[in-house]
């Protein structure tokens, strides 16, 4: 691997290091190689490990799983983020709950870059890395591996790291990636109980546009579970947000977030 991206990655590099020698991954990046020489592919390819760029290994506490960037070109490398204020299904209702979990109305110049998440920790991490333009899911074959050995490789190293699966998908990958004794990841990591590490589970955020608003998304309150678990809270609001949420009736800059009749 050249030396750019082994500045890239930061303390991700010795971490990574033996994903990146294998033979498999030198036919991921040959693979991938012909797919960006060949036709559109999202993200951009020096976006392509972006999400371990802003959030460094040592300054790990949350990895949030997605699928696959977005295939319509607001793919930024960091899953359910984008770059040009346009917001999807999925990143509509993540929004929504991170919201009303907080007891707040609907920021509408919330920053879709999702970076403030980054910087402090969270990792947000697709288990495909590009994607196809138009063709969801294109890439799922190249990248098939990787990210479960990133998260093998996070569980060994790390300790009290908040896992979150939001869909099929990513409960799988979850399985796949922690195995012991034959048993899956999920009788070894219940919500519940003291671990070196917490998982948190919960449909997908795209499926509440398919099902009413009642697949199961809303009100699985994880933005709160997080920073029960995390000695020190993620600030996953915006600072107006928290302007917003600290300012009381009488406050010069007070706006009620909610009908207060």
């Amino acid at each position: 691997m050249n030396d750019p991206l082994k500045n890239k990655l930061g303390d991700w590099w010795p971490i990574l290091k033996p994903i990146f020698d294998s033979q498999k991954f030198m036919a991921l990046r040959e693979a991938l190689k012909q797919e960006y020489s060949s036709g559109h592919v999202y993200p951009s390819p020096g976006n392509v490990f972006r999400a371990f760029e802003l959030t460094q290994f040592h300054d790990l506490r949350v990895v949030i799983l997605g699928q696959d960037p977005y295939h319509c070109g607001a793919a930024t490398g960091l899953a359910f983020a984008t770059n040009n204020g346009k917001i999807n299904p999925s990143l509509r209702n993540i929004i929504k709950e991170l919201h009303d979990s907080h007891g707040l109305d609907v920021n509408k110049n919330f920053d879709t870059t999702l970076e403030h998440w980054a910087r402090q920790g969270v990792l947000l991490l697709n288990t495909s890395l590009s994607v196809r333009k138009g063709k969801p899911n294109s890439h799922k074959k190249i990248w098939d591996g990787f990210t479960i050995q990133v998260i093998k490789r996070i569980i060994a190293n790390h300790r009290n790291v908040v896992f979150v699966a939001w869909g099929k998908d990513a409960a799988d990958l979850m399985t796949k990636a922690y195995v012991k004794h034959e048993e899956p990841i999920m009788s070894l990591f219940p919500e519940e109980c003291e671990t070196s590490h917490y998982l948190l589970t919960a449909p997908h955020p795209a499926a509440e546009a398919y099902s009413g608003g009642k697949a199961g998304f809303f009100g699985c309150n994880h933005f709160v579970k997080i920073n029960e678990y995390l000695d020190t809270p993620i600030d996953f609001l915006n600072p107006i947000d928290n302007e917003r949420r600290h300012l009381v009736p009488g406050d010069e800059q007070y706006v009620p977030l909610h009908s207060e009749g």
